[in-house]
């Protein structure tokens, strides 16, 4: 008895048979009448033509509303872009406002009265500074010590003594210069100014924040009321005053804005 299993074939429906029987004679009629018949060649060729312009049409209709909405993307983007730029802008000058309006303000005391005193060594000078700020602001004793010239018989240099370096907002400190009688430096008159006066004391000074990342430079000039030279007990007269921008701080070498050409060459005269 044999195991071998009879193989059965598939057979195509007739219905299929019939179209594919169908559409395989309609292919055969068109084609033998396209070939034989001009006339229906020429109506192909022509309905061929009229399809390939109406599409040409249709692309071109297509292909022009896709470049209007690629302007408008592009027009939306320059827009997003400028916003997003004045939005950057503001809030760079918001953050600002805001530091600026935070940040510490240390000027001198106003109303305060300055004058010269003196010892036997020494010329004195007390100038009363006061932070109208809205922070701490730290008075600088480093390289950016506070420091004077004092013109009296010629320049005499000083580093400034603060009675404390910390100073909150709307109070106050004093910073102490003593000016030695012994040594003198450029001797002769005082610089004049336009109007006859002559600058009798400038003072320069930093203060920083807490922060401690920028500080700011002041530098100040009095004079002797009257045009007058100096004599005891002296009170001097705020003639000018500068409020240098926040700075980055740099701590490497000497800062030639806050001490005297002479003090870091190192030459002076002695009286």
């Amino acid at each position: 008895m044999s195991d071998e299993v009879p193989t059965q074939r598939l057979k195509m429906p007739l219905r299929v048979q019939f179209a594919l029987a169908v559409s395989l004679i309609s292919a055969l009629v068109v084609i033998l009448v396209f070939a034989v018949s001009p006339r229906v060649a020429n109506a192909f060729t022509a309905a061929g033509t009229i399809s390939l312009a109406v599409a040409t049409i249709w692309l071109g209709s297509q292909t022009r509303d896709a470049v209007r909405v690629n302007e408008r993307e592009m027009d939306q983007n320059r827009d997003l872009l400028e916003l997003t730029r004045l939005q950057a802008i503001s809030a760079d000058s918001s953050a600002r406002i805001l530091a600026e309006s935070n940040r510490p303000f240390v000027s001198l005391e106003q109303g305060s009265t300055i004058g010269i005193f003196e010892d036997a060594d020494n010329f004195i000078v007390d100038i009363p500074l006061y932070n109208y700020g809205a922070s701490v602001a730290l008075i600088e004793t480093g390289i950016h010590c506070p420091t004077a010239l004092l013109a009296r018989g010629g320049d005499r240099f000083s580093l400034g003594t603060p009675d404390t370096v910390v100073i909150p907002k709307e109070t106050g400190a004093t910073v102490s210069f003593k000016f030695e009688k012994s040594t003198v430096a450029r001797a002769g008159g005082p610089v004049t100014e336009p109007d006859g006066s002559y600058i009798a004391l400038s003072l320069d000074y930093w203060f920083m924040d807490a922060s401690k990342v920028t500080h700011n430079f002041v530098h100040a000039e009095f004079q002797i009321p009257g045009k007058k030279l100096l004599g005891p007990l002296d009170t001097l007269r705020l003639s000018n005053i500068e409020f240098g921008p926040p700075v980055p701080i740099d701590f490497d070498g000497m800062d030639p804005r806050s001490m005297p050409q002479w003090v870091i060459d190192g030459t002076s005269d002695k009286a």
